[in-house]
């Protein structure tokens, strides 16, 4: 499941990841449900559904009952938006306290690596510190425009078993 505020990229990620393009459409989404099969570092194949939330922090019931049935989730804000980053770490908590433990596979994501304009505003090494030591989860940094990290992504995000 692909969570996160507004145009932080989450759609752009998973058009990356299933099709292997990149557009700068802007619109929004509500939810979309994507089916994949994804080679794992082992060599098995695994089939995946993907939830990517778009707008669902719009409706809040339906968000988090999408996070009581989700098994992995991927947080993602963009490097390039202070507000976003709040946002990330919020609902992360938010994930732990809805499946009541903090035994939950997470990855917390930033995206837009590729930001020009008013340029990148959280470090690497500021998300790196807050998944390792406050969140208890998993980092990735991501440019869905140049396909930088997103199957590292996908492989972070799901289990070997």
């Amino acid at each position: 499941m692909l969570l996160g505020a507004e145009s932080v990229g989450k759609s752009a990620i998973m058009k990356q990841f299933i099709n292997e393009a990149f557009t700068d459409n802007n619109t929004q989404t509500v939810a979309d449900c994507y089916q994949h099969v994804i080679k794992l570092p082992s060599g098995l194949y695994r089939h995946i559904q993907i939830l990517d939330t778009g707008s669902l922090n719009q409706f809040p019931a339906m968000r988090d009952l999408s996070i009581r049935l989700g098994h992995a989730f991927a947080v993602v804000y963009a490097v390039d938006d202070y507000d976003s980053f709040n946002t990330a770490i919020d609902m992360c908590n938010h994930i732990y306290q809805i499946k009541g433990t903090r035994n939950v596979r997470i990855v917390l994501v930033g995206n837009k690596l590729d930001a020009t304009g008013c340029g990148r505003l959280i470090s690497t090494e500021c998300g790196l510190k807050l998944a390792s030591r406050s969140l208890k989860c998993a980092f990735v940094e991501t440019s869905a425009k140049l396909k930088l990290n997103v199957s590292c992504l996908f492989q972070t995000l799901l289990p070997e078993e």
